[in-house]
């Protein structure tokens, strides 16, 4: 989380959660982020960042790092499904739901 804020909130809400890590960080940075972390496989990565405003070299060097230490699913929340080309490049997507009931509208992704 970048927010300075929002990273103190969050950081105190999953404080006793062990196997959750909060961090004050860019996710441009998150293969070094892990690796500094000694984590080299994760299960899930849960996602809302707004990836259609991210530049597309930033945008595929994301998913290529989160393809090195996935192990199982990549859940995305976008509002667009303009990403689903780029997103079939480096994953299978298992399910996308369109989720009506979200202001605004929003598709759940479910990849792996």
């Amino acid at each position: 989380e970048l927010n300075f804020y929002f990273y103190t909130l969050l950081k105190k809400k999953y404080l006793s959660n062990k196997n959750v890590i909060i961090l004050n960080e860019n996710v441009e940075n998150l293969n070094q982020i892990l690796i500094s972390l000694k984590i080299y496989k994760v299960d899930y990565i849960i996602s809302g960042l707004p990836l259609l405003n991210f530049p597309e070299n930033i945008r595929n060097k994301l998913f290529e790092d989160i393809k090195l230490f996935l192990n199982k699913k990549f859940i995305l929340f976008q509002y667009t499904k303009l990403l689903e080309i780029d997103m079939k490049k480096f994953y299978t997507i298992i399910n996308r739901d369109h989720v009506i009931l979200n202001f605004p509208p929003a598709y759940v992704y479910v990849m792996k």
